[in-house]
């Protein structure tokens, strides 16, 4: 039974194919969750710290909601079997599955084209489940400059870039007589965006943005798997993520 779920899972990524087994949700340890705080509010305090150094501008606070389609990539499974013997196989990147979240900004003006901010947002990706579509979270802390290179009455078109720290968690799943249990990742993503932005009135501002995220560095994923009193760790390398995502956003400037 193990043995069928390594393979299940090396086939399809937590995927069940047409069944749909019982979901759920993986433990995040605690540690973790500190992890990214303490590297989320590093990327909040660089941001608010180049935004210090301006002499005028406005702060805007600015929530995003965020339309995202997003990929896991993943090296090869190893693991060792009862005899001693070390063994690995590939393991196919999911497919692309969608997510709803949102993200919660600060901006700081520096000049009329350049803008500082920082944030936090999650996206859960977890409507759609099937073969190689698995089931998670992204958490993630993020900073970014943007340059405004057009300017047309009221409306801004933008160009955007930063970096952003993101901790996914995967759902345990049962299913098929077995469990799979991931560990959550950690992964530091560089972003870029072009947006737009429409100055409503005096402290309101809407905007549109499209946004790419790209992993450039990996991390490895433990996977355990139980079925009966039988258990199997493997060790997944080179795990990233990288993201297609919509935002609109809606911003009051103090």
């Amino acid at each position: 039974m193990v043995k069928k779920g390594v393979q299940t899972f090396s086939a399809s990524l937590f995927g069940f194919g047409s069944a749909r087994p019982t979901f759920v949700g993986g433990s995040s340890p605690k540690f973790h969750t500190e992890v990214f705080l303490v590297k989320s509010k590093v990327l909040v305090i660089c941001a608010l710290f180049v935004s210090t150094g301006a002499l005028a501008g406005e702060l805007s606070i600015k929530p995003e909601v965020i339309y995202s389609t997003s990929q896991l990539r993943l090296g090869n499974e190893k693991f060792t079997t009862v005899s001693g013997a070390t063994l690995s196989s590939d393991v196919s990147n999911s497919r692309f599955v969608k997510g709803l979240g949102g993200a919660l900004n600060l901006e700081y003006e520096l000049n009329d084209r350049i803008r500082a901010g920082a944030g936090v947002g999650h996206v859960s990706y977890n409507e759609q489940h099937g073969s190689n579509q698995p089931n998670f979270s992204d958490l993630f802390g993020k900073a970014q400059l943007s340059y405004d290179f057009l300017k047309v009455g009221d409306l801004s078109a933008y160009a955007a870039g930063g970096a952003s720290y993101h901790m996914v968690s995967l759902n345990t799943e049962r299913g098929e007589g077995f469990k799979i249990d991931p560990s959550d990742v950690q992964l530091w993503n560089w972003d870029a965006g072009l947006g737009a932005r429409l100055k409503a009135s005096d402290n309101v501002s809407l905007g549109l943005e499209y946004r790419v995220t790209n992993t450039f560095n990996h991390d490895r994923m433990k996977v355990k798997y139980a079925a009966g009193d039988q258990a199997l760790k493997t060790d997944v390398n080179r795990v990233n993520l990288s993201t297609n995502e919509v935002l609109t956003s809606l911003s009051y400037n103090f």
